[in-house]
């Protein structure tokens, strides 16, 4: 099972940025200052995402009911103290002599007992029982470490996503910037009769246009930054500042059975299921065991008498074979139900398997596709800086109007967004692959 270990100063540094504040009068917080690696971390820590929480408590759960398994397998041990006083009836206990008058009662006297009693019972299906709930606790611990995988790309995904947003902000104020420059320059020639005042429109709907994108973008980085701190496990009020950039990250192709063979090893989740289907199995063979014989030792010793003065040590000590004869199709219906379940479990895991290959080669597939989108991207937005240089160009020349400054802007808008989309497709793609492959904790250290 995959570990991902924590390191405690660099969450704390990173954490120490939501207690400090300003200054002394009561500044704001400083941002929350952190690489994606600190962001998975502090996810992945005790006060980080939710549902992680609830996962190591289902493993302690697992482990409490192994631990309630294992002790029918020790003896059972118990101590108890007594004492009465009694009058009994010597006629109802059948006590008579013919010839002799006898009291009709004996007593009223005391009886004091003081006693220690063990018990243990022998039989196969315990031990089998136990076994199974041992399957359990490394079923908790396989689903653990799916959780862990799958918190650790949705903060991964989700800083991604707000480093997009925080990506294509930039470019619309560098675009809202172009349209500011565009607009001075056209009122400028318009003033000194060179220019139309339709060129003076056209910069004018430019920039309002762009400054509408502005606002949009705006809007997609802050429901980005709400999404990553959610994912994190922190408050949303928390300020945050990402200091990985957004870029592309080369990733050596891996041949298909490669991955598949990593896949197979190392998602939890594939192994859980495997540990569902034994612990299926141990469950019917526990079943099945409660036909068989079982042993039962008992013993017990303790003073008994008429006062704690006047007691003497009794013991008794034995042991019993008990063998079920007849329960009328009890054990027999269970083993078939339990059966049942361990056929539906055998599917369930050939079905995850299935699911786990498609799922790798999904994003083999993806992984190549990006890597061709990033080239593209990369070519389409020089093209575009250049077009927009050119047009830049033969505006100020005054051989032509701003129409082609204003294409040539919308050209790199465009081919800046484009660049974007295609290097946060290339991250999305790089996660999807770490996260079926299992491998995602490792793959984002």
């Amino acid at each position: 099972m995959l570990t991902f270990t924590l390191s405690s100063a660099m969450i704390l540094s990173c954490l120490a940025a939501l207690s400090n504040h300003a200054s002394a009068e009561g500044g704001p917080p400083r941002a929350l200052s952190c690489s994606l690696k600190q962001a998975i971390q502090i996810a992945l820590g005790p006060d980080g995402n939710r549902q992680l929480q609830l996962a190591q408590q289902s493993l302690r759960l697992a482990q409490s009911h192994s631990n309630e398994s294992r002790s029918a397998l020790f003896p059972d041990i118990s101590a108890a103290v007594s004492g009465q006083r009694q009058l009994q009836s010597l006629e109802t206990m059948g006590v008579s002599i013919p010839g002799l008058t006898i009291p009709r009662t004996a007593g009223p006297y005391n009886t004091v007992d003081a006693r220690m009693t063990a018990t243990s019972t022998l039989d196969l299906s315990s031990i089998q029982r136990w076994r199974a709930m041992r399957k359990g606790i490394k079923i908790a611990q396989g689903e653990l470490s799916r959780m862990q995988d799958q918190v650790a790309a949705a903060v991964a995904k989700a800083y991604w996503t707000l480093l997009r947003a925080q990506a294509l902000v930039q470019s619309a104020q560098e675009s809202v910037k172009l349209g500011e420059a565009l607009l001075e320059f056209a009122d400028h020639r318009a003033a000194v009769g060179k220019g139309m005042m339709l060129d003076v429109t056209r910069a004018r709907l430019r920039l309002v246009n762009e400054r509408g994108r502005l606002l949009a973008n705006e809007i997609q980085q802050s429901r980005a930054r709400f999404k990553l701190l959610q994912a994190m496990g922190l408050s949303l009020d928390a300020p945050v500042e990402l200091t990985d950039p957004l870029t592309f990250t080369p990733a050596q192709e891996m041949p298909l059975q490669e991955a598949l063979a990593t896949t197979f090893e190392s998602r939890g989740d594939l192994q859980a299921q495997q540990d569902r289907v034994q612990s299926r199995r141990l469950l019917s063979a526990s079943i099945n065991s409660e036909r068989l014989p079982s042993l039962l030792a008992f013993a017990h010793y303790g003073p008994q008498g008429l006062g704690f003065n006047r007691t003497v040590n009794t013991y008794a000590e034995g042991v019993a074979l008990r063998l079920s004869l007849f329960d009328g199709a009890r054990v027999a219906s269970r083993l078939a139900a339990s059966r049942a379940q361990l056929k539906e479990e055998e599917t369930l895991s050939s079905d995850l398997r299935a699911q786990a290959e498609l799922e790798i080669r999904e994003s083999l597939e993806s992984m190549r596709l990006a890597k061709k989108q990033v080239d593209i991207a990369q070519e389409g937005l020089s093209l575009a800086q250049e077009e927009l240089a050119q047009a830049q160009r033969r505006y100020v020349a005054g051989i032509t109007n701003n129409l082609e400054v204003i294409e040539a802007q919308t050209h790199l808008a465009h081919a800046q967004e484009k660049q974007t989309e295609a290097l946060f497709a290339h991250q999305q793609a790089r996660i999807d692959l770490g996260l079926a492959m299992g491998t995602i904790r490792t793959l984002l250290q």
